[in-house]
């Protein structure tokens, strides 16, 4: 659904806004979205990591940071609050300390400098949140419901990655 959400035209709009190649940008979003819900289901896999992501989600992340992603891309998003679309603060509570060696990682895979994929990963934060938000708040999926659904997408894309088929790294918060 993630992967969905950019089209070519917003594909070459992130690959100029952080100056890269269209190609590579591409191949770097399916990693940032595999690292950002790798770390997210890290995040929830305790009873109380899942409490405070859930609460996060209905507090901050509803969904309508999506309704113009060219805004978001451009640093130009409207938000209910700050925090929806403050992408260094999510990945700060995602991946905590390993957002530099999962930037280099990425970067290994797609052939960005590490300073490009963090600016994705800080571009496509709110995304991913929004989109999980959105999720939430039209009861496509419930509270547990979710979190199960992140681990099984995390599981695919493991599962990708060791038979051959598309790579999807798979990293884990720094917590």
């Amino acid at each position: 659904m993630l992967q969905n959400q950019l089209d070519e035209g917003t594909i070459e709009q992130l690959a100029g806004q952080i100056g890269a190649d269209k190609d590579q940008t591409a191949e770097a979003t399916k990693g940032v979205f595999t690292a950002l819900l790798s770390g997210i289901n890290k995040n929830v896999a305790d009873p109380q990591g899942a409490q405070s992501f859930l609460s996060a989600l209905e507090r901050d992340h509803d969904g309508s940071i999506l309704e113009n992603i060219g805004d978001l891309i451009m640093g130009n998003a409207s938000a209910p609050n700050a925090s929806t679309a403050n992408g260094a603060g999510i990945l700060s509570h995602v991946l905590g300390n390993s957002q530099g060696g999962i930037a280099e990682a990425i970067g290994k895979m797609s052939g960005l400098d590490s300073g490009k994929v963090t600016q994705l990963l800080i571009t496509l934060a709110p995304m991913v949140l929004g989109m999980l938000g959105k999720m939430r708040s039209n009861e496509e999926v419930g509270g547990g419901g979710l979190i199960d659904l992140i681990g099984k997408t995390v599981q695919v894309g493991t599962e990708q990655k060791s038979t051959g088929k598309p790579l999807h790294p798979s990293f884990g918060s720094g917590r």
